[in-house]
């Protein structure tokens, strides 16, 4: 198994201890707007190497009907999010940060 790390205070340290859970941050909370967009380019980019998009920005479609399995107003925002960056509902956009280093300052 790969050890990794996640950045985060020693309150919150327990609580993912005693809980055994890690849960998700609000992005748009975060204190760099990149990671963002970092985010929803690495996103399109593994939709894309797995064929399940194609194309980019106003021209990005779904290859697939793995995509009607979503609710009609969450395949236009995701189709929205990936095409043209943007920032959907903060109740689509939430992550986690870990790493495989030990010591990385950026996180």
């Amino acid at each position: 198994m790969t050890l990794t790390y996640h950045y985060c205070s020693l309150e919150t340290a327990c609580a993912i201890i005693s809980n055994g859970s890690l849960r998700l941050c609000d992005i748009t909370k975060s204190n760099d707007s990149a990671e963002i967009t970092y985010g929803y380019a690495a996103a399109t980019d593994s939709l894309r190497r797995a064929g399940l998009v194609a194309g980019s920005g106003a021209a990005l479609r779904f290859t697939d009907d793995w995509v009607d399995m979503l609710r009609p107003d969450y395949r236009t925002l995701l189709r929205e999010a990936l095409g043209e960056h943007l920032l959907p509902p903060n109740r689509l956009c939430y992550a986690v940060c870990l790493s495989q280093k030990p010591d990385q300052l950026s996180q």
